[in-house]
């Protein structure tokens, strides 16, 4: 059964909602972005050495990362922070072998295939991207030439040169790779079942700073890399440029999607807006949000892809001396040049990797879900806002057989909206508006004939 996340408040230039489950008695409400350490240590190499790319197995399971500066792929248990070599020796060199021999040198970008058993990894100083059987316990080439630092697409890509490819995400269907070749300044595609390589965006071995045609636009080392839900928009984080970009694979466009020059401001229209070097970004489930590492800065910002208006989240200014703290208040908590993220299957949480704190951290990302896993509790609802559309969508769960009621009062015991979910199988949701709502906190009841379910919502500028 698929969750559905409910997202909490967010600084933007519409107004947005957050969603607190209260089932019978109401909590007070937690500390916004809490960050905590899944793994790691102060001390380099114990077990992390330079934490990079991540990645969850589709069944978010298993975290696993591109530990940069150990030259290896590490696996994590994301409950018990566990961490495990997978593949390389751990020293830097080059060799296709079983996971055990097999040699890296700086890995960074990291992704799986939807089955589970494949995994890509761009292999940046030997300017390679290698494949992971996980199956068979084997690790090939599966597009560069070694050590090639020179640019080269080709039908065979075992003949295409990259010049330290840092980030690559797979195309839906597993028909593609995506990658960041971020010395060559384009964004490039490996497919799959021909093993071409070819240039997707970009000015091959020319920096700047150009949005328009796809193959005439310009990036400057462009890093962190993530793929709509829909596989038609490729979010880029052009560290270089100090910017977040958008390449359009349907009309083979690139624009500006966020950031203007180097520095640190939140906007609410994401054209003033000012990043230092992200080298990171993270799709929400849905879209709705693009979290963005930002890198030099030392925090944790999100884009809202509607609105584009840019906040920040989680993290504040470290110093070589005070660089490492965890906090129930993301905005009290500190890194280190944190690097790469990723983002849970049910949407609550954020992974980090901490690069100069050598840790893995965790983001709460304030996103709280209602699971038919106990429909006693909680009635089977699924209950999440739209921050872009300010709207409320209600699902029923799926043996509902009639309409439910549903009413939303203020704090004074006033009525604001009340309404019927009409019962209709192939639809069983209701989208609420919420443009015209003040400011404040609501309670939501909801009436299935049955038993009523209680809801708290803090609705906010």
């Amino acid at each position: 059964m698929m969750l559905y996340p409910c997202i909490p408040a967010a600084r933007s230039a519409s107004r947005v909602l957050s969603l607190l489950l209260a089932l019978s008695a109401f909590n007070d409400a937690p500390a916004q972005h809490a960050v905590t350490t899944l793994c790691g240590t102060a001390i380099q190499g114990n077990p992390l050495a330079g934490p990079n790319g991540l990645c969850l197995d589709p069944n978010g399971s298993w975290l696993y990362l591109a530990d940069y500066s150990a030259h290896q792929v590490k696996r994590i248990n994301p409950g018990t922070g566990a961490v495990t070599v997978m593949a390389g020796t751990g020293s830097s060199g080059y060799s296709d072998s079983t996971m055990a021999a097999t040699k890296f040198s700086y890995p960074t970008g990291i992704c799986i295939s939807s089955d589970g058993l494949s995994m890509y990894v761009c292999d940046n100083n030997n300017c390679l991207i290698r494949k992971i059987d996980l199956s068979a316990g084997t690790v090939s080439t599966a597009a560069g030439v070694y050590n090639a630092f020179s640019f080269a697409d080709s039908s065979d890509g075992k003949q295409a040169q990259f010049n330290q490819p840092y980030d690559v995400v797979m195309a839906n269907g597993d028909s593609a790779l995506y990658i960041s070749d971020s010395e060559n300044h384009v964004i490039r595609k490996l497919h799959l079942a021909t093993g071409a390589v070819s240039t997707v965006a970009g000015t091959p071995e020319t920096l700047g700073n150009q949005d328009g045609a796809a193959l005439s636009a310009r990036f400057r080392t462009p890093a962190g890399l993530a793929l709509s839900a829909a596989g038609d928009k490729l979010y880029v984080a052009d560290a270089g440029n100090h910017r977040i970009r958008v390449v359009d694979l349907t009309a083979e466009t690139v624009s500006t999607l966020a950031g203007s020059t180097q520095g640190y401001t939140d906007d609410p229209t994401g054209t003033q807006a000012m990043f230092y070097s992200p080298r990171g970004i993270a799709l929400l489930p849905g879209d709705s949000l693009l979290y963005v590492i930002d890198t030099y800065n030392d925090r944790i910002r999100t884009v809202n892809t509607a609105t584009t208006g840019v906040s920040t989240h989680a993290g504040g200014i470290s110093t070589p001396s005070s660089h490492f703290a965890n906090s129930n208040n993301g905005l009290m908590a500190k890194f280190y040049r944190p690097v790469s993220g990723v983002v849970s299957n049910d949407g609550t949480t954020l992974y980090i990797s901490d690069q100069e704190n050598f840790r893995i951290r965790k983001m709460n990302t304030d996103i709280l879900l209602t699971s038919t896993a106990t429909p006693e509790r909680d009635g089977g609802f699924h209950i999440y806002p739209n921050p872009a559309g300010d709207n409320l969508v209600i699902r029923l769960p799926n043996d509902q057989a009639g309409p439910v009621r549903y009413t939303l009062t203020d704090i004074t015991g006033h009525t604001s909206l009340r309404g019927t979910i009409a019962y209709i199988p192939s639809q069983q949701r209701a989208i609420i508006r919420l443009d015209k709502l003040a400011s404040g906190t609501y309670l939501l009841r909801l009436w299935n004939g049955v038993s009523h379910y209680t809801y708290k919502l803090i609705h906010t500028d």
